[in-house]
């Protein structure tokens, strides 16, 4: 099959998820292409990047990140003048995306003029933040299957008004081959980590804070936290207001390789995630199942995971 990714931004480090479906369907003989609005340019990328070339499967139509009309225009170019090979299979990752594609469709038609299936993957955000059921309206009325990561997150497309027999649940998986269980000692100083964007709805604030009473106890601690994002001034300014300097770091970004080697050298995963004031929320947090699969314990904020 020939497959068509639909991206906002692409390759995204936090976004291993994706790059690891890309792996699995070219590992497994199928052709894939991607269109993507913005190359993020994070400085360093995993090596499933280079190893399966996925920048050259990329065709990019601006510098411009986040905005879906700019996406759509160019979608609207590609398809009537670009020569590629039919498509058997439109994936869009996250709704935006999705609504690109249906908008695209709508004023050129498909590419070749074949119609072919749609599938559109909700990971958290999309669907708790930028759509009300007036906005999404007129596509629960088109030919698409949905893919939520979680219950919680068809609920909230249930909600937004897509029909249920539409809606399967697909959780997000971990590759066990480089997540392997390590035997290991209780580390002197205990070691405290978590791995995630650095934004309001990750709730790493609040992970520093309770960090801090856990000091107050007899006993050496240390808590490293691996991500980039635009709270880390914010974080930054509450690890010195709390005189927490020596405890707590800001590790920066990391690689999925490196960070399958480094999970298992700490005793304690934390991932204190809570609802963002604009609404945004967790779908399903990868770095539990990850820190779980080489034997690193953890702390979850996640009610639909006790579900």
């Amino acid at each position: 099959m020939h497959i068509c990714f639909i991206l906002s931004d692409f390759p995204t480090l936090s976004q291993t998820f994706i790059l690891n479906q890309a792996r699995y369907l070219l590992e497994r003989g199928h052709a894939l292409s991607i269109f993507s609005s913005y190359n993020p340019n994070e400085g360093i990328s995993h090596a499933i990047v280079g190893m399966h070339h996925l920048n050259s499967r990329t065709k990019y139509f601006t510098n411009l990140a986040l905005e879906p009309e700019k996406l759509t225009t160019s979608l609207d170019y590609y398809f009537m003048n670009l020569e590629i090979d039919p498509i058997d299979c439109f994936h869009c990752h996250f709704l935006p995306n999705l609504i690109a594609l249906l908008e695209s469709i709508k004023r050129v038609g498909y590419p070749k003029k074949q119609r072919v299936p749609i599938i559109c993957t909700a990971y958290g955000f999309d669907v708790s933040v930028l759509y009300t059921q007036d906005e999404l309206a007129w596509i629960t009325h088109e030919d698409v299957t949905f893919i939520a990561i979680s219950d919680s997150i068809k609920q909230r497309l249930i909600y937004l008004g897509i029909p249920p027999n539409r809606i399967f649940i697909l959780p997000l998986g971990v590759d066990m081959s480089i997540f392997k269980y390590q035997e290991r000692e209780p580390h002197i100083p205990r070691k405290f980590v978590s791995v995630s964007r650095l934004v309001e709805k990750k709730g790493l604030g609040d992970g520093i804070t309770a960090f801090r009473e856990i000091c107050r106890s007899n006993g050496q601690f240390v808590y490293d936290i691996y991500g980039s994002g635009p709270e880390e001034n914010i974080l930054r300014s509450l690890i010195k207001n709390l005189n927490l300097e020596n405890q707590v770091f800001l590790k920066g970004s990391i690689t999925h390789t490196q960070l399958a080697q480094t999970l298992a050298t700490y005793d304690f995963f934390l991932s204190p995630s809570k609802t963002a004031k604009n609404g945004d929320s967790e779908g399903q947090v990868l770095g539990i199942q990850e820190a779980e699969s080489v034997g690193t314990s953890h702390y979850r904020n996640l009610p639909q995971w006790d579900t």
